[in-house]
């Protein structure tokens, strides 16, 4: 896949780009094993990531929603908004808004940071679920 995504062909980089967002989609966080989540990631690594990050930057909608694709079907797993989280400036370009001359472009960068947005919103609720449980059991 990387080589794939880094591609000189449209058409490769897009078949790139949706199949990998197929296979974020399918693995799942509680199933999946520390070695297929780090492999995946390593898939990723900073090469590629820097060229999907000036793929965002380009006019191309249809590379840019693959990327989009992708980025938020990482989103949706803990390790993967981990990893997303931890490439600098990523998150500053999904809250500017003025690079966005479209509004499928608006909606992309919404629409991924609202998925991330709920993954934070699930652990901070199981955190306060196991805290609250265990200082019931404490005063019960």
């Amino acid at each position: 896949f990387p080589d794939l995504i880094t591609s000189m062909s449209d058409l490769r980089r897009l078949a790139a780009l949706h199949g990998l967002a197929r296979v974020c989609e399918t693995v799942s966080d509680v199933a999946a094993s520390d070695d297929q989540r780090i492999r995946l990631c390593a898939l990723l690594d900073g090469r590629v990531m820097a060229r999907m990050e000036e793929y965002l930057k380009e006019p191309f909608e249809d590379i840019r929603h693959g990327v989009f694709k992708l980025l938020r079907a990482l989103a949706k797993h803990v390790f993967g908004l981990r990893f997303l989280l931890a490439r600098a400036g990523l998150v500053e370009f999904l809250l500017d808004r003025r690079t966005e001359t479209t509004k499928y472009g608006l909606e992309w960068k919404f629409d991924l940071i609202k998925v991330g947005f709920r993954i934070v919103v699930v652990i901070v609720c199981d955190v306060l679920v196991g805290l609250s449980w265990s200082l019931t059991k404490l005063y019960v």
